[in-house]
Parts: structure tokens; sequence; C-alpha cells
């Protein structure tokens, strides 16, 4: 009963707490996936399957737990890297 008012002065405080924890989690995940890749073709198939993932987490697709973000997130890098790398290292 003691600490219970601190708790909720600080209670609103959390979302925020949450958020930017999020936002640079976030941040820093991009930035060491951009430091391992070695062309363009992979930083921009990279941003595209973080852009999926996010937007997909948002949107419930179909109902269903397959088709979650993190599943979406795959297919699409994997579809982009065998469009755009694969094939065009192939052709060289």
């Amino acid at each position: 009963m003691v600490f219970y008012p601190l708790v909720q002065i600080v209670l609103p405080a959390k979302l925020i707490g949450f958020g930017l924890t999020l936002l640079i989690q976030g941040y820093l995940c991009i930035y060491l996936a951009f430091a391992m890749c070695t062309n363009n073709v992979q930083r921009g198939v990279a941003g595209v399957m973080g852009a999926v993932l996010v937007t997909a987490n948002y949107v419930k697709l179909w109902g269903s737990p397959i088709w979650s973000g993190p599943t979406l997130a795959l297919i699409t890098g994997t579809v982009l890297y065998f469009a755009l790398e694969h094939y065009s290292e192939k052709k060289k």
C-alpha cells in the first residue's frame, strides 16, 4: 500500500517507455542488418522485409496465424531475393 500511489503516478508513462524501447531496438536492428549487407539490392530486400513485417503485424489477414507478420516477411524476402539477386547473379 505504500508504493501504490507511486505506481499509479508512473503507470501512464509505461506505454511511452515501451514505445521508446521498441523504437531504439528497431533502429539498432536495422543498423545491424544493413551493416551485414554487401550491396544495395540486399539493403533493399532487407528494408522491404522490415516494412512488410511491421505492416503485416497491424493488419489481420484472413484471420489465420499462418499469414502473420514474420511469415509474410520471410515469403516476401525469399521471393525478392530469388527475383532480384539470385537470377541477376546467374545472368552475369
